[in-house]
C-alpha cells in the first residue's frame, strides 16, 4: 500500500513549507501543494482516482478561489467528495466554525497558528477514518456484486452463497438476508450482536415484525410502511439514517441503513439489508445542534437589545427636513451604531464604527453608548471636540487600555454632529471619520482627526478639531463607516472607495434622501455580485431643519 498522500492548499508558502516538513518528518506521507484554490482543481483534475489526496489541508482566505468556493466544487463532484477536508483557519466566530463543518461538508477544523501536535493528531484521525471508509466501500462492494452472482444459476448461487457468507461475516456492519416475503435467510455476526437476538430466533422470522415495528416514538410500522417494502416490491436500492431497529432486550437503536435487492437472473428474489449503529453520532449531532440553536438564540436577542437602544426615527422626522439611515449589519448584530438625540437646544447625531463586527462589534457599541451618556452629562451642550475627548477617556479606562500593560486595542471612529437650535449652524468633530458635503453639484469633504478614541497607542490627553459651517437649504450631509468604502467587487475585485461614493451621492443629489437610501444599497449589492460582505455597512444622511431664517 502507498503512503497516504496529504494536499496542502494556502496562499502562504511558509504555511506550506512547514506543513509539508511537519508530514514529511513522520516518513508515513506524501505531501502535494496548491496555493489556491484552483490551482488545487486542477491537479485533482490531472491525477487518477487511485493517485487522489487521502486528505486536503485548505485554508479559508485566499485569493483568486478561496476555501469555501474550492469545497463546494469538491463537495458536488461524485468522487471528490469522499477525500475529507480540514479547513485551516483563522476566524474565531463560532457560527463560522459551524458553517465550515456542518453547511460545506468540512470534515475537521484547524485554528492558526496550528499547534504542531494537534495537527498531526488530526490529520492521523481523518486519514484512518478515509482508509476504513474506502474499505468499507469497497467491501460493500464487493458485496453487491457478490448477490448478483447469484443470479447467474442456482449451481453456483449455491457455490458463490458461502463465500458470500464469509465476506459478510467479516464486515463492521450488520448483514440480514431476506427473500422476497421480507423472511429472515441469513444474518452475520455483527447483526447479531447489534440485534441482540440469537441466529435460531432470527432465521425464518420476518424482519420487520422482529426488530422493525415500532419508530422512535413507539407508533407502529406495517408492512407497507416498512423501509426496504420498496426494495423487496421494486427492486429500488434504499439508504436512510432516520429509522430505529429494535433489540431483543427491548431497547431501540437509531440505524444507517440501507437495502439493496438480490436478484437471479431477471427475477427479483429478496433483498441485501445492511446496517450500523449510529446512536451515538446523532446523540453528537443533536448536542451539537442544540449548541448551536442556544448560540444563535443568544445572537438574536442580543440583536434585538441592540435594536432596542437605536434612536426612534420620530426624533430624526421633527429635526430634519429630509433623512435616510442606511443600517446593514454583517452579521446578526453590528459593529457599527447610531444616535440621534437632544443636547441641550440642539441635536447631537453621531455615526461609530467599533472595533470587529457581529458579537464582539455589539459589545463596543455598548460600551461606546454607556460612555456616550456619561460624557454628555460631564461637557457644556455644544462642545463636541471636548465630548469626543471625554468618550475617548471613559472607553480607554473601561477598557483597561489605559495603561501599556494588557492585551487588549480596541476603540472606535465616529463622526459627531452638533446641530445648533437655531438650525443656522453645524459643527463636526470627526475620529477617523469624515463628513461630506453635497452643494451646488460638487462634494466637500470635512476632514475630522486621525485619532480614533479608546485605544492604548491615543494619549488620554488628546484633543479633537471642531469645525463649523453654515447650513445651507440646498446642502445635504453624509457620513459613512468604512464598510461600504472598503467592499471589495466589480470585474477587478478592488474595494468600493470613496470617489465612487461621491460620484454616487451627485448621481442622486436631487432625489428624495429615502429614495437614496434605496439607490446607494442597490449600487453597494450590484458592485458586491458574489464576493461576501466584509464589514457592516452604516450611512447616513441629512438636510437639517432651519428653524430660524437668516
Amino acid at each position: 500500500m502507498s503512503s497516504p498522500r496529504i494536499l496542502i492548499v494556502d496562499d502562504s508558502r511558509t504555511v506550506r513549507v512547514r506543513v509539508r516538513q511537519l508530514l514529511e518528518g513522520t516518513g508515513i506521507y506524501q505531501v502535494l501543494e496548491a496555493s489556491d484554490g484552483g490551482e488545487a482543481l486542477q491537479l485533482l483534475e490531472k491525477n487518477p482516482i487511485d493517485h487522489l489526496p487521502d486528505l486536503i489541508l485548505l485554508d479559508r482566505n485566499m485569493p483568486h478561489v478561496s476555501g469555501d468556493a474550492c469545497i463546494r466544487i469538491l463537495k458536488s463532484d461524485a468522487v471528490w467528495r469522499n477525500i475529507p477536508v480540514i479547513f485551516l483557519t483563522a476566524q474565531a466566530d463560532k457560527a463560522e466554525v459551524a458553517k465550515g463543518l456542518t453547511l460545506l461538508g468540512c470534515n475537521d477544523y484547524l485554528p492558526k497558528p496550528f499547534d504542531s501536535g494537534e495537527m498531526l493528531a488530526r490529520v492521523n484521525t481523518q486519514v484512518r477514518i478515509k482508509q476504513a471508509e474506502d474499505e468499507n466501500r469497497i467491501l460493500t462492494r464487493n458485496l453487491e456484486v457478490a448477490f448478483a452472482e447469484q443470479q447467474k444459476a442456482y449451481a453456483e448461487l449455491r457455490q458463490s452463497e458461502e463465500k458470500i457468507r464469509l465476506l459478510m461475516e467479516s464486515v463492521g456492519e450488520g448483514v440480514i438476508g431476506l427473500d422476497r416475503f421480507g423472511t429472515i435467510t441469513f444474518a452475520n455476526p455483527q447483526a447479531i450482536l447489534l440485534l441482540g437476538r440469537s441466529l435460531s430466533d432470527m432465521l425464518g422470522q420476518n424482519a420487520q415484525q422482529l426488530f422493525h415495528y415500532n419508530n422512535s416514538h413507539g407508533n407502529p410500522v406495517t408492512a407497507e410502511t416498512c423501509l426496504w417494502r420498496t426494495t423487496l416490491t421494486s427492486g429500488v436500492a434504499i439508504h436512510t439514517e432516520d429509522e430505529v431497529f429494535w433489540r431483543g432486550d427491548g431497547s431501540w437503536m437509531e440505524v444507517e441503513c440501507r437495502a439493496t435487492a438480490a436478484r437471479q437472473g431477471e427475477e427479483l428474489v429478496g433483498a441485501v439489508i445492511s446496517f450500523s449503529d449510529i446512536t451515538e453520532r446523532k446523540r453528537i449531532q443533536r448536542e451539537r445542534d442544540e449548541a448551536l440553536e442556544v448560540i444563535s438564540s443568544s445572537i438574536r436577542y442580543a440583536s434585538r437589545i441592540q435594536h432596542a437602544i437605536l434612536p426612534e426615527l420620530k426624533l430624526f422626522e421633527t429635526r430634519f427636513n429630509d433623512y435616510f439611515v442606511l443600517w446593514e449589519p454583517r452579521d446578526v448584530v453590528s459593529g457599527d451604531i447610531y444616535w440621534c438625540d437632544t443636547w441641550g437646544e440642539g441635536t447631537l447625531l453621531i455615526l461609530g464604527d467599533c472595533t470587529g463586527h457581529g458579537v464582539p462589534g455589539a459589545f463596543m457599541t455598548l460600551i461606546a453608548g454607556g460612555a456616550l451618556g456619561r460624557a454628555k452629562g460631564d461637557i457644556p451642550h455644544g462642545d463636541v471636540a471636548a465630548l469626543m475627548q471625554r468618550m475617548h477617556q471613559i472607553i480607554q479606562i473601561t477598557l483597561g487600555q489605559n495603561t501599556d500593560t494588557g492585551g487588549s486595542d480596541d476603540g472606535i471612529e465616529l463622526g459627531l454632529c452638533f446641530i445648533h437650535g437655531d438650525g443656522q449652524n453645524l459643527t463636526f468633530a470627526g475620529a477617523r471619520f469624515d463628513l461630506l458635503v453635497v452643494e451646488e453639484g460638487k462634494v466637500t469633504e470635512i476632514k475630522g482627526n486621525k485619532k480614533g478614541i479608546g485605544y492604548r497607542g491615543v494619549v488620554a490627553n488628546q484633543t479633537y478639531d471642531s469645525q463649523m459651517v453654515t447650513i445651507q437649504p440646498s446642502s445635504r450631509y453624509y457620513m459613512t463607516t468604512d464598510g461600504l468604502i472598503d467592499q471589495i467587487g466589480g470585474t477587478s475585485r478592488r474595494a468600493f472607495g470613496k470617489n465612487r461614493f461621491k460620484e454616487l451621492l451627485l448621481s442622486v443629489q436631487n432625489l428624495p434622501m429615502p429614495e437614496q437610501r434605496v439607490q446607494i444599497y442597490s449600487a453597494l449589492l450590484a458592485y458586491q455580485g458574489g464576493e461576501r460582505r466584509r464589514d457592516d455597512v452604516s450611512v447616513i444622511g441629512f438636510q437639517p431643519a432651519r428653524l430660524v431664517e437668516a
